[in-house]
C-alpha cells in the first residue's frame, strides 16, 4: 500500500490525541482479575496491508507462533506472558514495502480503561523498522507512540477509553522496511475499574488520573 494511504488511514478521525499514565514495570501475569481481555473479542471489522505473500494481521498470541514456548509466549527479552495479541506488520522479505493493519472492536461505553505493555516478539527482521501504533475510540486518538528497535515502551499502559464504543488498535509504517515487525500487545484487556496505580506521567484526560 502507498505510505500515503498509510498517512491517510493515521488522520482518519484523529481530533484530538492524549497521553495515557504510566504505570509501573512489571512482567506479571497475575495482575489481570477482571480484566476483558481483547484477544477474546472479535473484531467487528479490520483491514490490513496485502501486498506481500504475509499478509498483515492482528490476532490471539494461541493462533500465531512468534515466541511460542512451552511456557507461553516469549518476548526478545526473554519474558513470558500467556495473554495478549499479536500484531504482524507483513513486508517481503526482499524489497522495502510500507505496511498497515488495524482491527476496530466493538465495546459498547462498557468499559473506563485499556491496560497492558507492548513488546517485540521474537523474528529474524527485527533490526529495521519504523511503525506508529495508535489506540483510537470513536475517531479519536487515545495513544499514540512510535516503534523503532531503540525506542519501544517499556511500561504498561493506561489508557482512558471510558464512553467509547469503537476502539481501534491500529499499526503503520512510517518508512519502507523490508521483512515483517511481529508486535505482541501482551495482557492487553478492558476494565471497569482502573485496577492499577498509577505512577509517572498523568493522562490529560482529567478524570483518569487517580
Amino acid at each position: 500500500m502507498p505510505q500515503g494511504n498509510a498517512q491517510a488511514e493515521k488522520r482518519a478521525g484523529a481530533l484530538e490525541s492524549t497521553t495515557p499514565a504510566v504505570l509501573s514495570n512489571t512482567n506479571s501475569n497475575s495482575d489481570n482479575a477482571g480484566i476483558v481481555y481483547l484477544e477474546n473479542l472479535t473484531p467487528v471489522t479490520s483491514d490490513r496491508y496485502t501486498g506481500n505473500e504475509g499478509d498483515s494481521c492482528i490476532k490471539p498470541m494461541r493462533q500465531m507462533d512468534f515466541g511460542k514456548v512451552a511456557q507461553g509466549y516469549a518476548d526478545v527479552q526473554s519474558n513470558i506472558w500467556q495473554h495478549g495479541l499479536t500484531a504482524w506488520v507483513a513486508r517481503w522479505n526482499y524489497k522495502n514495502e510500507t505496511s498497515w493493519v488495524w482491527n476496530n472492536y466493538s465495546i459498547d461505553g462498557k468499559y473506563e480503561y485499556l491496560t497492558g505493555k507492548i513488546v517485540l516478539l521474537p523474528h529474524s527482521y527485527t533490526k529495521d523498522f519504523d511503525t506508529q501504533f495508535e489506540v483510537i475510540g470513536d475517531g479519536r486518538i487515545l495513544f499514540t507512540t512510535n516503534l523503532t528497535p531503540n525506542n519501544l515502551p517499556t511500561a504498561k499502559l493506561k489508557i482512558n477509553v471510558r464512553g467509547v464504543n469503537i476502539l481501534r488498535i491500529s499499526f503503520h509504517d512510517n518508512k519502507s522496511a523490508a521483512g515483517g515487525s511481529p508486535f505482541g500487545l501482551v495482557n492487553f484487556g478492558l476494565t471497569t475499574t482502573s485496577g492499577l496505580t498509577p505512577v509517572g506521567i498523568p493522562s490529560l484526560n482529567s478524570d483518569s488520573v487517580l
